[in-house]
């Protein structure tokens, strides 16, 4: 069974209900082939307090074809969110898709990236950090032309990649980082 459930007012966005049979974490997998973008709930009703991906949110966040959006409880109202985005980039080819997404979405909520960086460790000497810095701006460069009105900050962490998302995305809108291998 499949129905509609949300239209665009200018007929852009096209949402549905299905009701699949089997694992609801593979079925949205499959679904995610033919997506634009899927959204799940952070977490169900089961597992730990403080928990902040459930089993559902997490398998479809590792496997989907499409961006994923995971949007817990506690989040606010879409117009009540924050303008702001944390864009999660590890250096690894392949991101490029991803960064346009984020500086797409950014400019259709006319929100500003953070775009984040983490080293996970000790910057051995200062020449490091600018040198991932620089590195981070040239993966940028091209996407910043095309979308000159979104705001960019860059950040070069010396966190771990978690710690410095969570850090980072406290008051965020909207976190985007890379499918993992």
């Amino acid at each position: 069974m499949s129905a509609p459930i949300a239209v665009g007012i200018d007929g852009s966005v096209h949402a549905w209900r299905a009701l699949v049979p089997g694992d609801p974490g593979r079925a949205l997998v499959g679904e995610s082939e033919e997506a634009a973008l899927v959204a799940v709930g952070s977490r169900g009703a089961g597992g730990f307090e403080g928990l902040l991906f459930g089993s559902v949110a997490l398998h479809v966040s590792a496997h989907a074809r499409c961006p994923v959006l995971a949007v817990s409880r506690s989040a606010p109202f879409p117009a009540e969110a924050s303008g702001e985005i944390v864009l999660g980039l590890e250096g690894r080819p392949g991101e490029d898709r991803l960064v346009d997404w984020a500086f797409a979405e950014a400019g259709s909520r006319s929100a500003r990236i953070l775009a984040l960086h983490a080293v996970g460790g000790d910057f051995p000497s200062p020449r490091t950090r600018v040198v991932e810095d620089m590195e981070l701006s040239a993966a940028l460069a091209g996407v910043r032309e095309e979308h000159p009105d979104v705001p960019v900050d860059q950040m070069i962490s010396d966190r771990t990649a978690a710690r410095a998302l969570v850090e980072a995305s406290e008051h965020a809108a909207l976190v985007v980082v890379p499918l993992r291998d």
